[in-house]
């Protein structure tokens, strides 16, 4: 049952489960299985003869860097995981200008390793928590004795045809490039932010940590090349304390994509119920996560990855009490990470019929 975690996770000390490889970051465990998987493939003929590791991602970004799997220091794309570790991949990416660069970067693998479609994940709206009244501060360390609520019934699942919907994207626009291409690590960190609540957009794109810091760093060095005026005086905005907005321009673009529903999406990424999925990637910065992860659990013989890495945000703690909730009924175990996916966190969570005791470990 466990066979595919120790695959992924290589061998333990003796008492030593999977649950205490899960440590305070996802991050670091995704980096530290990953290792000890390539460690594996090099030693074992039989972990080299196995077939490749299934991850699905139905919003794959440019799959250079997009969140979707970092490691303990930096990130780790999932092209890395196709083309140092031995995975097949296969993704799906609605945005026609983060698919160009998904495809090109997709065609430095293997032939084959990478199956890759211009389509978005359709789910029902999801749920946020309704506003709630100021309330005193819990003391630390204590815990509501009442058990989580249960999960509110799914929205009715979307059509099974393709629809086009329309979702909003970052558009950078800084002149002083004088013509160049966006730094990748800016035009990626920008691509994260698509999604089709216009509002959630609008406030990654006003957020400052991640465009005057995380974007705007190699944006910064980038115009050392062209306007070394306009670098410093980002440079010096981006310390500035008392600005409110972001240091440099972008504008919001609607553009219609073609989004399917999770059993078409399998079926045209070739993943059909034989197909075992190893880890399923869901870190859209888009608050339907909730229900996207919900939704497929719910099928009727649809797929159970056994690792799953999501991203929850914008919900609120009810709502990630009741998705933690869900994913144990479900058979998961979820980190202990989750605690802050209210912020928008990473977090993850195992089968725990497959990585959940110490047999076979």
């Amino acid at each position: 049952g466990c066979w595919m975690c120790c695959r992924l996770c290589g061998n333990h000390a003796r008492g030593e489960s999977f649950v205490d490889q899960v440590l305070s970051s996802p991050e670091v465990l995704l980096a530290r299985m990953s290792a000890a998987l390539a460690a594996a493939r090099r030693h074992s003929a039989e972990v080299r003869a196995a077939p490749p590791l299934l991850l699905l991602d139905p919003a794959a970004g440019d799959g250079e860097y997009s969140g979707h799997l970092p490691d303990g220091l930096g990130r780790l794309p999932a092209l890395r995981c196709v083309k140092e570790l031995g995975w097949h991949a296969a993704l799906a990416e609605p945005d026609p200008v983060a698919f160009a660069s998904l495809a090109a970067n997709a065609a430095t693998a293997a032939p084959g390793a990478v199956t890759l479609r211009k389509y978005g994940l359709l789910a029902p709206q999801s749920r946020q928590d309704p506003p709630q009244k100021r309330r005193r501060r819990r003391r630390q360390g204590r815990r509501s004795p009442f058990p989580p609520p249960p999960p509110p019934p799914l929205p009715p699942p979307p059509p099974a045809a393709a629809l086009r919907v329309e979702l909003t994207r970052i558009e950078a626009q800084v002149p002083d490039l004088k013509g160049r291409p966006l730094p990748a690590e800016t035009r990626q960190r920008l691509e994260w932010g698509t999604a089709a609540d216009e509002a959630a957009v609008q406030r990654w794109s006003l957020d400052r940590w991640q465009m005057d810091h995380l974007a705007g760093g190699p944006l910064a060095e980038a115009l050392d090349g062209t306007n070394r005026s306009a670098a410093a005086a980002l440079r010096r905005c981006a310390v500035d304390e008392r600005r409110t907005e972001p240091c440099w321009r972008t504008r919001l673009l609607k553009f219609n994509a073609t989004m399917l529903p999770w059993h078409t999406l399998l079926d045209a990424l070739g993943v059909t119920p034989a197909k075992h999925i190893d880890l399923l990637v869901l870190t859209l910065h888009d608050p339907s996560v909730e229900v996207m992860l919900r939704t497929l659990l719910s099928m009727r013989d649809g797929p159970r990855p056994s690792l799953l890495y999501f991203r929850h945000s914008y919900l609120g703690p009810k709502s990630s009490a009741i998705l933690r909730e869900t994913l144990r009924q479900q058979g998961y175990e979820v980190s202990a990470h989750s605690e802050v996916s209210a912020w928008g966190e990473n977090s993850i969570a195992w089968r725990v019929d497959r990585c959940g005791g110490d047999e076979g470990m």
